[in-house]
């Protein structure tokens, strides 16, 4: 047991120092950190970039969980990503707050695989931070508030979108969850007024566009999932005012829209949170597959929120057989939590 008057940042450091050969490491909590963590990995960069047999060579992935007491998250995770054996990131639990971000000085061309899970980011701090992964094949990003005075930033699709357009040429597998509820449903009152006020701009979507926007420009894009208003967006509050009826018209053409946003190199489609009136895009994409298109498609899944006909989704595995595609339509058991296996 630690003294309280002692600090356990030092073992840390010696523990790591020992272990020059690992290739997973996982951060938790409780695991303390300071100035001769960081100094360790510094270290190690260095040597590195010198063409050196250094240590942690074959340190491929890092798990970091931490929560709000990293006031700045940027400059803590930049002691892990100046490693060139690095490939694989993942953040749980981190919240990003904007004026706390004064960028990654380094590029960090040699990681591959992004993923943030149960991660609350400022909409104008994920922009600046993905610029600096440039050659992402893999970036999962499981949205949900972790903060516990009930305040955090709005999830904002626009803003996901316009981080991740420079991976159009090398992103292959793509996860975008939002957990917490559709914001039509629960119109946060917590935000601050600028964030609301872009919220609202987001959600007014104009006719005949995807508030996440098509995906036809990711050519390499094999692997799709995400919950369902996460890229059709949700109902304007205009329309969900109409009623039950113009709520729903709505969302259909969201789902054709959205049938019609997916590029010709997708393998496997998951969708999450989908609702019967989300049915139209089953037969729209099996439509587009009639016409010859998206002959890459293996594998859709379907994964409803609340209970839906069982024949219509034995129906759906039929007709996707019909076409070469393993349909599975089930409903969200509960046991992971995240959604989509993100890893």
């Amino acid at each position: 047991m630690f003294s309280p008057y002692h600090s356990s940042h030092p073992i840390v450091a010696l523990v790591l120092l020992l272990l020059p050969n690992i290739s997973t490491l996982e951060f938790f909590k409780e695991t303390p950190m300071g100035i001769y963590t960081a100094l360790v990995f510094s270290k190690a960069a260095q040597l590195q970039q010198c063409d050196l047999r250094a240590p942690y060579c074959n340190l491929q992935y890092i798990q970091i969980t931490r929560f709000s007491e990293v006031t700045n998250f940027f400059e803590f995770i930049e002691q892990f990503v100046r490693l060139r054996s690095l490939k694989a990131l993942t953040f749980e639990n981190a919240i990003m707050w904007e004026d706390v971000y004064n960028g990654i000085e380094v590029v960090t061309s040699h990681i591959t695989r992004l993923s943030f899970l149960r991660t609350d980011i400022h909409p104008h701090a994920l922009a600046p931070l993905l610029e600096r992964f440039p050659n992402l094949t893999y970036f999962s990003y499981i949205y949900s508030s972790n903060t516990s005075d009930g305040i955090h930033y709005p999830y904002v699709n626009c803003s996901v979108r316009d981080a991740i357009m420079h991976l159009q040429q090398s992103l292959e597998d793509l996860i975008i969850v939002d957990r917490e509820k559709d914001p039509v449903e629960e119109w946060e009152s917590n935000w601050s007024e600028e964030l609301h006020e872009e919220a609202s701009i987001a959600q007014e979507i104009e006719p005949g566009s995807l508030a996440f926007g098509s995906l036809t420009g990711f050519v390499k894009l094999r692997r799709l999932e995400a919950t369902v208003f996460t890229l059709t967006g949700p109902i304007p509050r205009a329309v969900f005012n109409e009623g039950a009826t113009a709520v729903a018209q709505c969302r259909i053409e969201h789902a054709a829209r959205l049938v019609e946003s997916l590029p010709e190199s997708l393998e496997k489609l998951g969708l999450w949170n989908c609702t019967e009136v989300n049915r139209g895009a089953e037969k729209l994409l099996f439509d587009r597959r009639r016409r010859g298109e998206l002959q890459k498609l293996k594998v859709v899944e379907l994964v409803f929120s609340e209970t839906f006909d069982v024949e219509d989704g034995l129906w759906s595995q039929t007709e996707g057989e019909k076409l070469g595609l393993v349909v599975t339509v089930r409903m969200d058991r509960g046991k992971d939590h995240d959604g989509p296996n993100c890893y």
